[in-house]
């Protein structure tokens, strides 16, 4: 079965204790660049009774790019081995390969 990134296997996406170990991968992530988002992410968790609308949406909008560099990196191998190479790139590059793409199929579309 091929592997993902931070040392998990797909098949490691179907156990629970996996994916708490993957979950506190993240959370430290998160720590390390943003430790405010971090409290309110563990306070949103520890009293979910308590979130607003405005706080989730919120959470959900800063957790976007720390998010999405940590699963670029659990999919990197994936990618690798299917060669889908736009999700290995930066999030900006990945933004640019998107706006290529959209640009070829326009011209391809018009001409």
């Amino acid at each position: 079965m091929p592997g993902l990134g931070h040392g998990f296997s797909i098949a490691d996406l179907y156990q629970r204790e996996s994916l708490v170990r993957l979950d506190g991968m993240f959370l430290r992530r998160l720590q390390e660049a943003n430790p405010d988002l971090h409290q309110s992410l563990l306070k949103a968790r520890s009293q979910p009774d308590q979130v607003t609308r405005p706080l989730t949406s919120e959470i959900a909008v800063g957790l976007g790019p720390v998010l999405d560099g940590f699963l670029a990196e659990l999919l990197q191998p994936l990618a690798l081995m299917l060669d889908v190479p736009g999700i290995l790139a930066p999030r900006g590059d990945r933004q640019a390969l998107r706006q290529e793409k959209v640009a070829r199929v326009a011209v391809l579309h018009f001409h």
